[in-house]
């Protein structure tokens, strides 16, 4: 199998303000671009979309396809405070600003405004009546808690499609224990939930349906395995999955192999 990666227009995204790892960005590229040749491409979420870089991302990743293409945010300034409705119309059209300048073509994507305890699931249903092939959530932030992390990944069990692949990002985050919290809380009180983890990237996890892990795991090894140099963002990665398969030993996450993207 061949990895291309969905082209995006980088210098595009690049003025988008972010934090994430250009590696989050790749893997992101690479798996929809799995997503694409299986023909498995049914709509894209992110929670908690800040100024758009990843919700960006997501709608070049899946352009030319006719999927939804959804964002929710809470519009939270930095003081805590919900943004003015006049605040919010400007970072709203800074957003689809931000899509229209990635993908070439005015945003078609749908923000609705939310903190994900208040989000309608049956109107996200709506919206992607097949499921969701990529959510990304990047909700955690200093005044949120552990319960927030709760409703995200129920969000994420409800919405998420067969072969769908979910990014938790901010996971490991050291100043965001919670996160964590949240997270491990989650699985513990349900353990036969039907999302599974399969690799993890910089602080984040990337999470599947279970039917859909074999899948996905061996997808994110064959990257690795390129030959050097085709990703050189992922080199360390490829060292460590070398390495610990040397030793005959496997990083693993709530039981299941997980590939860590260093």
């Amino acid at each position: 199998m061949r990895f291309e990666g969905q082209a995006v227009n980088q210098t595009a995204l690049d003025n988008v303000e972010h934090w994430r790892p250009q590696k989050t960005q790749l893997l992101t590229q690479l798996l929809i671009d799995a997503q694409r040749r299986e023909d498995v491409v049914t709509g894209v979420l992110e929670l908690g979309v800040y100024k758009g870089w990843f919700l960006s991302l997501l709608a070049g990743c899946v352009d030319g396809l006719d999927v939804p293409v959804i964002g929710v945010d809470a519009f939270i300034g930095n003081d805590g405070k919900k943004l003015t409705s006049k605040d919010q119309r400007e970072t709203e059209g800074r957003i689809h600003e931000a899509i229209a300048a990635v993908t070439g073509k005015p945003s078609r994507a749908t923000i609705m405004n939310a903190r994900t305890d208040e989000l309608n699931v049956d109107m996200l249903r709506s919206l992607a009546p097949l499921g969701l092939s990529f959510i990304g959530v990047d909700t955690a932030w200093p005044g949120s808690s552990t319960a927030d992390r709760l409703v995200d990944l129920a969000i994420v069990s409800a919405m998420l499609s067969e072969r769908g692949i979910a990014l938790f990002n901010d996971l490991f985050a050291a100043h965001l224990p919670g996160s964590c919290e949240g997270f491990f809380t989650y699985f513990f009180r349900h353990p036969e939930a039907d999302v599974v983890p399969f690799a993890t990237v910089a602080t984040g996890v990337l999470l599947c349906r279970r039917a859909a892990y074999d899948f996905y795991y061996a997808t994110c090894v064959e990257i690795l395995q390129r030959p050097e140099g085709d990703f050189s963002e992922l080199s360390d990665a490829a060292r460590h999955l070398a390495f610990h398969r040397s030793i005959s030993w496997t990083p693993q996450l709530l039981g299941r192999a997980v590939v860590p993207f260093l």
